[in-house]
């Protein structure tokens, strides 16, 4: 997935859960099958570069098992690279069209279908878009007052 696309998700309220489909960068906490919700995005100088919230903490166990499982250097490292070792929590910069090792979880929402769509609108033009296609072909009457 690009990095613009949950970047713009964040920036427009949304928090999706992502699962991630390899590791987000060399020694990461986050690695290959990991839940995180993606809570938080910034803009990097320039526009260039956007930083991105990974929070594990919904899905601890899951995350440290994978974790201390695919990581070669050890469960203490939780102790000493985390602020709060209660609070699993990595930021992460990327370019927005870079592709994240990431996948939006859960199946047919419409927040994955956008996200895999390509559009480069964000996630509200395309809903919009969505509704009047299907308005435009009768396909979901336009209602004209709500009573």
């Amino acid at each position: 997935m690009k990095a613009h696309i949950l970047f713009d998700l964040v920036s427009e309220g949304k928090k999706p859960f992502v699962v991630l489909t390899g590791e987000l960068w060399r020694h990461s906490f986050g690695v290959k099958g990991m839940i995180a919700q993606v809570v938080s995005a910034k803009v990097g100088e320039f526009n260039r570069v956007k930083l991105v919230g990974f929070d594990y903490n919904k899905h601890r166990d899951r995350n440290l098992a994978l974790w201390e499982r695919d990581s070669h250097i050890g469960p203490a490292l939780v102790a000493c690279c985390f602020t709060d070792p209660n609070d699993i929590y990595e930021e992460a910069w990327f370019a927005p069209n870079v592709e994240v090792n990431a996948e939006l979880q859960g199946s047919n929402t419409l927040l994955e279908e956008y996200a895999s769509s390509g559009y480069s609108g964000s996630y509200v033009e395309w809903l919009e878009a969505r509704v009047k296609g299907l308005v435009e072909s009768r396909e979901l009457p336009l209602l004209d007052k709500c009573q």
